[in-house]
């Protein structure tokens, strides 16, 4: 399955407990890119050079380095991609791949959130420096109590700034929501109310997909 959603709206959170619900591997873009970045192969060459010069990745590339996770994991389990495909040539690539593995799509879940939503959950997150651990905070001043987890110090990203995170879902609405309308078409979209607790939206998405709690 895919899970599309502006930023902010909680795919990935979604994505871990319904992988670990269904027993499939979750497999998210940013990660596949930092580990390409660090293999020293040729693909993995590419997307250093793109990332090292803050440029976006292109299609082909990212494209590339998901159907080596494909290939290389098979998707005979199933599995759930959080982060691609985010335009149209990597929607129609992905059918290409999926088709030449002998698999098909059984749903792509949106994600929906009002924009003034997710700029408030945007500019409430922060991540550690320590162990990457993401944190969302309603009071700012929670934000100063180290990580859970290692104790790192917890830093906002420089793109979840007001300014920036606006940039963000513009681009989201310019470049991913044509993808949300390619599988709307092929009545393949199951849209998910993402407003409420991590448990209120978990339990709408297993509906979306027919799967019981």
């Amino acid at each position: 399955m895919v899970l599309l959603g502006a930023p902010g709206a909680g795919k990935g959170t979604q994505s871990e407990l319904l992988c670990a619900r269904l027993g499939i591997p979750h497999i998210s873009t940013g990660d596949l890119l930092r580990e390409a970045q660090n293999t020293g192969t040729r693909l993995g060459k590419v997307v250093a050079s793109y990332v090292d010069r803050g440029q976006l990745v292109p299609d082909d590339v990212i494209t590339g380095v998901v159907e080596d996770r494909l290939k290389a994991g098979g998707p005979v389990g199933g599995f759930a991609l959080d982060g691609f495909p985010r335009t149209i040539p990597q929607a129609s690539r992905l059918a290409d791949i999926l088709g030449n593995l002998g698999a098909i799509l059984t749903g792509v879940l949106v994600y929906e959130v009002p924009e003034g939503e997710l700029i408030r959950r945007l500019g409430g997150r922060r991540v550690c420096g320590g162990c990457g651990k993401i944190y969302n905070f309603d009071d700012a001043a929670q934000a100063l109590i180290p990580c859970s987890v290692c104790g790192g110090r917890l830093n906002q990203r420089a793109d979840d700034n007001p300014d920036a995170i606006r940039v963000r879902l513009r681009l989201y609405t310019e470049c991913t929501q044509p993808v949300v309308e390619f599988y709307d078409h092929r009545r393949m979209l199951r849209r998910v109310d993402a407003v409420g607790s991590v448990e209120e939206i978990y339990l709408r998405s297993l509906r979306a997909l027919g799967v019981s709690p």
